[in-house]
């Protein structure tokens, strides 16, 4: 997850500290912890192996009685036998979410290295800078792509959660593994069924909502997290994220986002190969972002500009940064 080369003949003789200390302007702190996670996952294992043994337990009770006969004796082993059964299933789920958590914590060991890398080569870059007019002609242009580099790597991270909540939710709802916590799987799809279009249910914002939505715009109220529904748009989720975790990133979404009194509506811009598109919104995805905000509406604007199956049928986040921030 490295995102960019580090090495360079402008990024010597400064100690790690010091770069590291100016690196941290541009390049923040990824978001999680990866020892946490894996302590999480280590329960979820250790909770599977006693529900193991207290199934065998319970199985063993109902095969110890071979003198017990009669209506209680067959109500005892068929409540055994369910008890048996209800104790595997619970093992099964708590070992199919261990799974994605220890992915999601090798994610997090990724982009912690990648952002420590990230961050101590920006501020070897932007000391250097302070020597000699070349080295700041340099940096110009490498602190952009360090910043793009940067919100790549939060994008990752936040497709990789959202990744996780949903392999979670299908272990731990009906007991089939999860998928883990790969990330761009399926293009980023996510949640959809491809049996259903979530997308043709669309619901139209109260007068509460927009309320609530112009104060997010104008900063006196902040948002949510993202929480992908039934949509298979997990990669535009991720990226809504990804700028949502930072104040740079939050102030874009607010700055592309403006509500037109005289059409009832909120106009979001967008970039589409490079040109400046504007689309109007009074109206989400009944099946979307949970929560009706701002990212629901960016959602909406989305599908609405570059069609539902653009929101259907997955993508790419650095399409999404594209299309956002020109």
């Amino acid at each position: 997850m490295v995102p960019l080369s580090t090495s360079s003949s402008l990024t010597g003789g400064v100690s790690t500290a010091a770069a590291m200390g100016v690196g941290g302007i541009l390049v923040g702190q990824v978001p999680g912890d990866p020892a946490a996670v894996r302590a999480v996952a280590e329960d979820w294992k250790s909770a599977a192996r006693s529900f193991w043994g207290a199934a065998d337990l319970a199985d063993y009770a109902r095969g110890a009685t071979p003198s017990f006969q009669g209506v209680t004796a067959d109500a005892f082993r068929r409540g055994t036998r369910e008890l048996t059964r209800a104790l595997e299933r619970d093992a099964e789920r708590l070992e199919a979410g261990a799974g994605p958590l220890e992915a999601y914590a090798r994610v997090l060991d990724s982009a912690i290295a990648a952002a420590d890398e990230l961050r101590e080569f920006a501020g070897r870059t932007v000391l250097a800078a302070l020597g000699t007019p070349a080295a700041a002609i340099v940096a110009a242009a490498v602190v952009p792509a360090v910043a793009q580099a940067w919100a790549g790597i939060l994008v990752e991270v936040s497709l990789a959660a959202i990744r996780t909540a949903a392999a979670l939710s299908t272990a731990l709802g009906a007991g089939v593994p999860g998928q883990g916590a790969g990330l761009l799987d399926q293009g980023g799809k996510g949640k959809a069924d491809d049996e259903v279009d979530y997308t043709k249910d669309k619901t139209k914002l109260t007068d509460a909502e927009i309320e609530k939505i112009k104060q997010q715009l104008d900063g006196s109220e902040d948002w949510n997290d993202v929480h992908q529904s039934l949509l298979g748009d997990c990669y535009l989720m991720a990226t809504l994220q990804a700028y949502s975790w930072t104040d740079e990133g939050k102030q874009v979404l607010r700055e592309n986002m403006r509500w037109d009194e005289s059409k009832q509506a909120f106009i979001v811009t967008l970039y589409d190969d490079g040109k400046k598109v504007e689309v109007e919104v009074d109206d989400v995805y009944t099946y979307g972002n949970s929560g009706y905000d701002i990212i629901s509406v960016y959602e909406r604007a989305y599908g609405k500009h570059f069609g539902d199956e653009a929101i259907r049928d997955g993508g790419r986040p650095e399409e999404v940064m594209r299309h956002i921030s020109g």
